[in-house]
């Protein structure tokens, strides 16, 4: 029998609600239908900021999610917009106002954002990339007409700055997952050569003696792949600052690198990253490992699953040559959590505003690639309509009962689309449009509410009963859709 449509019921006018909504009646003794007037309800409910009671793990029942000290299992939505900590970084000239930027998240319920490093100041000396993680103190110039690095000196002013705006991040509930390395700075063949001349480990750029480029080609991704232990020891001085100086936030993850094809020597951090927090530091946090990137050469090379898998990441980002994440990513069904970051998926498609409901239903965690969102060129409605969808996937998310023991149950709605608890909750994604769909409940009495993607708003809510089994449902509008179906609290469980 349809949760939406019953031949036999009646409608009545329900006095006390003050908003005018029409109920239906019992009918058949199998379902009770209540489905609100045409009236716009806005967003979802479910937006209190995170608060943090520890550094976030992977949740013991269900590693597909998060857990902090409460206990509390945690889905993560949000974006990267390349200048978190380092201005006129990559696209330039740009400041980013970080107090603005975070209210920005907080609005549209993003409660994740990758933050990006650049080793490259660029070539613009009006504006050039800064702060950078290493003291200019000379002697002699760099090719950026600055003073050369000393990679034996770090320059404060980075590392304060990262610990105060990851600090303000974690005041408003938002996750960080701070990338260590980078490499399209050091090749020269996929990005402007002027990122190769101004990278500071390119020889003529510091004090050191240190060149990652030792043949001369402007590729310097021999910082990744050559066995120089001196480069070795300085990446691992710096890998163990930014730990120090951020060790005693809780809303901290580490992304070794983006898209770099080294594995073994991402394998290699990953350990190390462990191993100095556990013998060194108060706080373990999660690690994550990017797939995919650039060879010795500078040619893109695909990392299998495997290669990710089989390290010691806490956390994994998924690629393309897995799966066809664009169109049907398969259920994450790795123990562990998995994020559909745009940046390895589909960067010119971020506007997507089905794909996030895709991986949420999937058990992914979710990032647009918003870039270049520090020129205006993604703040159209649709790119907005995006995060707010994403946004949206974090407001339900709180609102299951249990999400740890929710899953992805594609078995369970015709649409193959459900992430469910059963029994308790189920949020079911229509991407065909104007298509009745089906989803199997469990018997007992339920609310559920329609979320349209095309707006970022919640459209209708209502309520039924069943005897368990298929229901059939239709959304009341046109264009792919969102159920959230919850179960109705006993009063006991009122009480509690």
């Amino acid at each position: 029998m349809s949760a939406l449509v019953a031949p036999f019921a009646f409608a009545l006018r329900a006095a006390a609600d003050r908003r005018g909504r029409l109920f239906a009646a019992l009918v058949a003794g199998l379902a009770f239908i209540s489905v609100s007037a045409g009236e716009d309800f806005g967003p979802v409910r479910g937006n209190e900021p995170l608060r943090f009671a520890g550094p976030l793990a992977v949740h013991p029942r269900n590693p597909r999610y998060f857990v902090d000290g409460s206990g509390k299992a945690i889905y993560l939505g949000g974006h990267q917009v390349f200048t978190e900590i380092q201005d006129n970084a990559w696209t330039k000239p740009w400041v980013l106002d970080w107090p603005k930027h975070l209210e920005f998240m907080k609005e549209r319920n993003l409660n994740y954002l990758r933050n990006w490093i650049i080793f490259s100041t660029g070539s613009d000396p009006k504006n050039l990339a800064n702060p950078m993680p290493y003291a200019r103190t000379g002697p002699g110039t760099a090719l950026d007409s600055g003073p050369k690095f000393d990679l034996r000196k770090f320059d404060e002013t980075y590392f304060q700055r990262l610990h105060g705006r990851i600090q303000l991040a974690q005041d408003q509930g938002i996750v960080v997952s701070i990338m260590l390395f980078e490499v399209y700075g050091f090749n020269a063949m996929v990005k402007d050569k002027a990122l190769w001349d101004a990278n500071i480990f390119n020889g003529k750029n510091n004090v050191n003696g240190i060149d990652a480029d030792p043949n001369g080609d402007s590729i310097g991704l021999e910082f990744f792949y050559g066995d120089n232990p001196t480069l070795r020891q300085i990446q691992r001085d710096y890998v163990k600052k930014v730990i120090d100086s951020v060790n005693d936030l809780d809303n901290v993850i580490f992304e070794v690198a983006n898209e770099c094809g080294a594995t073994q020597w991402q394998h290699e951090m990953i350990d190390f990253i462990h191993e100095y927090e556990a013998k060194h530091k108060s706080r373990r946090h999660l690690v994550l490992m990017s797939p995919g990137g650039d060879d010795v050469d500078g040619r893109w090379v695909d990392q299998s699953k495997r290669d990710v898998t089989g390290s010691h990441a806490d956390v994994i980002a998924v690629m393309n040559a897995w799966a066809d994440y664009k169109q049907d990513p398969p259920a994450n069904e790795e123990s562990l959590p998995a994020i559909m970051d745009m940046d390895h998926i589909n960067p010119n498609g971020s506007d997507d505003r089905i794909l996030p409901w895709k991986a949420l239903t999937r058990g992914y965690h979710y990032s647009i690639y918003d870039h270049p969102f520090e020129n205006r060129r993604n703040e159209g409605p649709s790119w907005d309509l995006a995060r707010r969808n994403v946004g949206a996937g974090v407001s339900y998310s709180r609102r299951f009962s249990d999400l740890a023991a929710a899953g992805p149950h594609g078995e369970l709605s015709s649409t193959k689309y459900c992430l469910a608890h059963p029994g308790r909750d189920y949020l079911v994604l229509q991407p065909v449009t104007d298509m009745p769909f089906t989803v199997n409940v469990q018997p007992g009495r339920y609310r559920h509410e329609w979320f349209r993607p095309e707006t970022a708003k919640v459209e209708k809510t209502g309520s039924f009963e069943t005897a368990g089994g298929e229901e059939e449902f239709k959304a009341p509008f046109v264009g792919p859709a969102v159920l959230y179906i919850a179960a109705e609290k006993t009063a006991s469980e009122s009480r509690r």
